[in-house]
This record gives structure tokens, sequence and C-alpha cells, in this order.
């Protein structure tokens, strides 16, 4: 998302909490704004560390998505449509219908559901705010690497990100399990989890 000078949202969305670390996210607040948060931590945490004293919304987006097999995003945007109740969440259902109708039939309701448990599920809590309360400052992100500060050859010391984008907020998810009554011993996940052999090797021997 890219901001113009003097930018005040009365609404941010934050999808994954590691992007407190890379970037300012309350830049520009208003002080009656909300900050829509997907986590499972308690609001009162969320409020220490984004150093904030106003409206506050969560919602474990991520699990949703996990449960339904859908996306973060759509259960974020189910939150935001409660949060903005001027919104019509019915032209949000007929949109998510008309998008992946056509293409993809099999998904429409489970991103239905998605939508709609975003909807139900998100969570609010309200700081009360001094009537001279002053709205963040909005601050334009410079980039943190230029011809002075380049590491010597251009070394990119964050393994798997670039230069300009740091994508350790979209590594997220859930770490495997075995249930070993239900294995098979195929070896499919193998070639899914690279590590999976110092995790899943058992006693029984993998299938030719």
């Amino acid at each position: 998302m890219k901001f113009r000078e003097g930018v005040e949202p009365h609404v941010i969305g934050v999808f994954h909490e590691a992007l407190y670390k890379m970037v300012n996210v309350i830049s520009g607040m208003r002080s009656d704004g909300i900050i829509l948060v997907n986590s499972i931590r308690e609001f009162d945490e969320i409020k220490r560390d984004l150093q904030i004293e106003y409206g506050t919304a969560v919602v474990d987006a991520l699990n949703i998505a996990v449960e339904e097999k859908t996306k973060v995003n759509t259960a974020m945007l189910g939150a935001m449509f409660k949060i903005c109740d001027f919104l019509d969440p019915e032209i949000m259902r007929a949109v998510i219908r008309k998008t992946f109708e056509k293409k993809y039939p099999h998904l429409v309701e489970s991103n239905i559901r998605t939508f709609d448990r975003g909807f139900n599920e998100v969570k609010f809590k309200t700081y009360e705010v001094p009537e001279d309360a002053v709205g963040q400052t909005f601050e334009r992100a410079q980039p943190q690497l230029g011809y002075l500060t380049q590491e010597i050859g251009g070394v990119i010391t964050a393994q798997g990100n670039s230069v300009v984008k740091d994508l350790s907020g979209s590594r997220q998810g859930f770490l495997p399990q075995l249930e070993q009554e239900k294995c098979i011993n195929c070896a499919a996940c193998d070639t899914v989890i690279g590590y999976s052999r110092s995790i899943f090797r058992t006693k029984t021997s993998w299938r030719n």
C-alpha cells in the first residue's frame, strides 16, 4: 500500500504482526482511529507494542483461513466490513461469489464462510481517549540502504529477502504434525517438507 503525504487513516489493518518491526504501521493514524490486527494476543499487549492509546480490534484471521482452507486476506476483509459499518457485507459476498464462481466454483462457499467468520469473530476494545489527544504523525518510509550504507559487494544479509522487500512477514503458518495412525508410509511429505526425514523418520521404513 502506498501513502500520500498527509494521509490520516481512520482504520488500519495489520495482516501480520511482524510488520511492526519493519514499518511504522500506525503512521498518520487519527486519534479516533481503529487498528485491526491479525493476532491471538490480548488487546493490552498489542496496545503496548504499538504504543497507541486508541481503539483496537483483533481477529484470528490465520486460524480462520487454515480451518476454511482459504486466505488470511478474506478473513481480514470481513473484519474490516464489521469495523466500517457503512459498508454493506452483502455486496462483498456477491463480489466474492463473482470472483470465484467461474474458474474456482469449489472455493466460493469456503471464502464466503471465511468472510463471514472474520465479520462475526472480530473483537473490539475501546480505550478512552482524552479530548486533546493528537493523532500519529505521518512519516514516509525511507530506503534503509543507499550508496553510503550498502553492504560491501551488495550482500543481502537477511536470507530469503530482497534488497527492497523484507518477506519475513509472509512466513507464518503452522508446523506439521505426524499422525501415525493415518500415515500410509507413502513418503509424499518428503516432497513438501524438505526436512521431513529428520522429523518424521520412524521405525517403519519408507515404501519403495
